[in-house]
């Protein structure tokens, strides 16, 4: 027995020496497959597909305990010359291993560290995501855009049983997401800093309805090089696309500053907001004694009633022409005016029908996200 019992520990030494072995080499094998440049150009190919832009990383390595660590990221900026859209010292993604098993990728953890994000307005002072345009090539007229091939023999049907169902992909699930001493820049376009927020960070949870909430802090934040605010923190909530800041609060100017709002998380939403808004805004003008008017307006019906204000076609205005986008222009009568509500309701010659905005029985409440939407000189409608 004396004998036996060192043996049994050696052998179970020299087993826990091989199992560490065999780890610490698939994790070298790991490391040399991120670092490979097959994998490095996924990575790119990856970011370009998902965000629109190049992406550059300086090094990428794993260990079990710390995950996927991607240092030294560089996120140019497509419109400004010599200017990165994001730098950041460090993305770290730990996952789970044993899910993996079981065709599941479980992120316990993403976080993004020491990050400058510089959003710059372009040439024309928009704040546009820095994407880079499409390329494309403009054919002749008459050329096809690919050789129509030869019309094909039919082939005899063959009877085949159906192909196997396609093994289930991967489930991916994010738990918490964080940011770290990390920066934003809004900048002018001669690149003075309108809002400078440094030290940001920030704590998530991700729900299963694919919201979130946590909690948000700025040790700092520098308005147009005049207003300072410290110490702004707050919590947060995701949900339908928008962010609310339920408490905001923050030191301003020796006093303390409470609040609240709301910030749109998709572009796709504002974008299919103003898609729908701007397909039925109008540009409205009539004559009345002593001059003209002119102004905005929407249609609320496809049968072509359009609401404008009194201080655009007035009680008793003549000459009412609505120009509708594409520069379609047709005559319009009066239906109906409130001059105390400072509305009036038109009817449009014509029974094409419109697209049309959906008016609501209810009034938003404060701190509700609002868009507002008009015609100038008739510059949208030229589009």
């Amino acid at each position: 027995m004396g004998v036996l019992m060192p043996r049994l520990l050696r052998s179970g030494l020299i087993a826990l020496g091989v199992v560490l072995l065999l780890i610490t080499g698939a994790v070298l094998a790991f490391n040399l497959h991120l670092q490979s440049a097959g994998m490095q150009e996924q990575l790119r190919e990856g970011a370009r597909q998902t965000i629109g832009l190049p992406l550059s990383v300086r090094s990428t390595f794993y260990t079990p305990w710390d995950g996927i660590r991607l240092r030294g990221l560089v996120v140019p900026d497509m419109e400004n010359a010599g200017v990165n859209f994001l730098e950041a010292s460090e993305f770290q993604i730990v996952f789970k291993l044993w899910p993996l098993l079981h065709r599941e990728f479980v992120v316990s953890r993403l976080a993004l560290k020491q990050a400058v994000l510089t959003w710059r307005q372009n040439a024309n002072g928009q704040w546009r995501l820095p994407r880079h345009p499409e390329e494309a090539v403009a054919l002749p007229g008459g050329t096809p855009s690919a050789p129509v091939p030869p019309a094909a023999t039919p082939a005899p049907v063959v009877e085949s049983t159906p192909p196997p169902p396609a093994a289930p992909g991967f489930i991916v699930r994010v738990d918490v997401v964080e940011i770290e001493r990390s920066r934003i820049l809004f900048e002018n376009r001669d690149g003075w800093p309108l809002l400078d927020a440094d030290g940001i960070t920030a704590n998530a949870e991700m729900l299963p309805d694919g919201g979130a909430k946590g909690q948000a802090a700025i040790p700092e934040a520098v308005l147009a090089g005049i207003l300072v605010a410290r110490d702004l923190r707050s919590g947060f909530q995701l949900a339908d696309g928008l962010i609310t800041f339920p408490d905001i609060r923050c030191d301003v100017a020796g006093g303390q500053l409470t609040g609240h709002g709301s910030i749109a998380a998709r572009a796709d939403d504002i974008h299919a907001i103003a898609d729908r808004v701007l397909a039925c805004t109008v540009s409205v003008s009539c004559r009345i004694e002593g001059g003209s008017f002119s102004g905005s307006g929407f249609v609320v019906s496809p049968d072509g009633h359009v609401i404008t204000t009194a201080s655009v076609v007035p009680v008793g205005a003549t000459d009412n022409t609505v120009l509708l986008p594409g520069f379609q222009r047709r005559p319009a009568s009066i239906g109906a005016a409130d001059e105390s509500l400072s509305v009036t309701l038109l009817k449009l010659a014509g029974e094409e029908p419109l697209p049309a905005l959906t008016l609501t029985s209810s009034l938003p409440a404060i701190g509700d996200l609002a868009f507002t939407a008009g015609d100038v000189d008739d510059v949208m409608l030229a589009n």
